[in-house]
């Protein structure tokens, strides 16, 4: 499968994360994070600046309880953030262990979901009232179409029925929206084109089986022919795990800005994360295009 590698500036000031890309090269280290288990070529540092990334992500829920009902747009984030935090926790710390086991391809695939989350999140912090109608009419439209499609029975699906319509008239001001945004659309708002197909539209033909999926499973033998592999050379393996922290950071920038912004000691846990993240990058060049490796040389040296 093709790989395009590309690293995007990051403006502090702005708040706003790009998407991550591809990148690195591997190191001759083996990972003593998990006992009994290592992989030389993998960068520890970059699982050590994993696990602090995971920290974070368990200490900024502490205390932060589900809003009792969704009735504005700062609730209806709020609700979805939350609930995203966990799955954004569980993926990040088991693509660790794809990686330390040799399962590359997992690694890609879990990959794309931080992708995703990172995308979704910053486009619902950036958008309420999509993100009221999504938690809300948007949420019961797709049960009702669930509880259809599995032919259900009737009384359950008059009840969800009820349900949406009860939605449609509290919320009058969000009739304007039709059906749930384009994921890609998204990935290409904080990213781009490129990122869109690489990033998700690639990993997600894997993931669902598509026979496009399957170059990525491919290498061409020396005497002619295809061979199968779940093993990626290790600086693409190390790259994806530094993506995996960067994206995941994007959506601990808007967990933070919408539940803990007052933190200060959150808010420099993030910075510093941030920063080391950027070193990360630096210091695994492969792949970059010099001219933005430059850019992210000079954000790193005004940090």
């Amino acid at each position: 499968m093709a790989q395009r590698h590309r690293t995007r500036s990051n403006n502090p000031e702005h708040g706003q994360r790009r998407l991550e890309r591809r990148i690195l090269t591997g190191t001759v280290e083996a990972v003593p994070a998990y006992p009994a288990t290592s992989r030389p070529g993998l960068d520890s540092k970059i699982f050590i600046a994993l696990k602090a990334v995971d920290n974070l992500i368990r200490d900024m829920r502490i205390g932060i309880d589900l809003p009792s009902d969704i009735a504005d747009g700062e609730n209806a984030l709020r609700s979805y953030l939350l609930h995203l935090s966990v799955l954004v926790d569980v993926v990040l710390a088991d693509i660790g262990m794809s990686a330390l086991n040799r399962n590359d391809l997992m690694v890609r695939i879990k990959l794309r979901m931080l992708v995703e989350y990172a995308a979704k999140a910053a486009y619902f912090d950036d958008h309420r009232d999509y993100a009221l109608w999504m938690m809300t009419i948007g949420e019961a439209r797709q049960t009702l179409r669930k509880l259809r499609d599995a032919d259900s029975d009737i009384e359950m699906i008059n009840a969800a029925s009820q349900r949406l319509a009860d939605l449609r008239t509290r919320f009058p001001q969000l009739s304007h929206f039709e059906r749930p945004e384009k994921i890609g659309d998204m990935i290409r708002l904080y990213g781009t084109a490129d990122d869109a197909v690489w990033l998700y539209n690639a990993p997600s033909a894997l993931m669902h089986g598509d026979p496009e999926g399957f170059r990525a499973m491919m290498d061409l033998a020396p005497e002619g022919g295809y061979q199968l592999r779940i093993e990626l050379p290790l600086e693409e393996v190390n790259a994806m795990l530094v993506d995996a922290g960067r994206n995941t950071l994007m959506f601990c920038d808007r967990f933070i800005g919408c539940f803990r912004a007052g933190d200060n000691t959150l808010v420099r846990r993030y910075k510093d994360l941030y920063k080391s993240f950027l070193d990360l990058l630096l210091t695994h060049p492969a792949g970059r295009d010099a001219d933005a490796l430059e850019v992210v040389r000079r954000e790193f040296e005004m940090l």
